[in-house]
């Protein structure tokens, strides 16, 4: 297993906003913020752009309208927050962004797996998930290896089903 950094890409966008929206208001002593960005995004590119179509609108945007607009809209450049953080891969700058606010970021090791807040019901009497799983690609294969006319699944079927469960 490698020890290099992974980017999840669900939470990352959540992660981009909220780091970006406390630069803005503290860079800009409060007079401005992500919402503040957003309003005018809504502005110039749904409310006073020309139609894209006859049916739709407005127009829509690129990452570097988006960009710009951040920049005029904070009264300072983005363009190295955007290259690295968002483009690029870095490590976002939680502790510059949290310090506006009186906080500071505490990385600690988890005590538990993270889960989601998805979790297995064990339940007594209950087969667990992973040989149900199992139970189901074996008789799949059978199956298809019978020549029923079943669909058959696809040689790495067994291998996701060991990621899965």
């Amino acid at each position: 297993m490698r020890n290099e950094p992974t980017i999840s890409y669900y939470p990352k966008g959540e992660l981009i906003g909220l780091v970006l929206d406390l630069l803005i208001r503290g860079k800009t002593n409060g007079n401005s913020s992500l919402d503040d960005v957003m309003r005018r995004m809504y502005d110039e590119f749904y409310l006073k752009s020309p139609n894209a179509t006859y049916y739709l609108r407005g127009r829509g945007y690129t990452s570097e309208d988006f960009q710009r607009v951040a920049s005029e809209t904070s009264g300072f450049d983005l363009t190295d927050f955007f290259q690295r953080y968002v483009r690029g891969v870095e490590l976002l700058p939680y502790d510059e962004a949290l310090a506006y606010v009186g906080m500071h970021l505490v990385r600690a090791q988890a005590r538990e797996p993270f889960n989601a807040g998805i979790g297995v019901d064990w339940g007594k009497g209950k087969m667990p998930a992973y040989r149900r799983a199992m139970k189901l690609f074996r008789w799949v294969e059978r199956m298809s290896r019978a020549k029923t006319g079943w669909w058959r699944w696809p040689a790495t079927s067994r291998a996701i089903a060991y990621r899965l469960w």
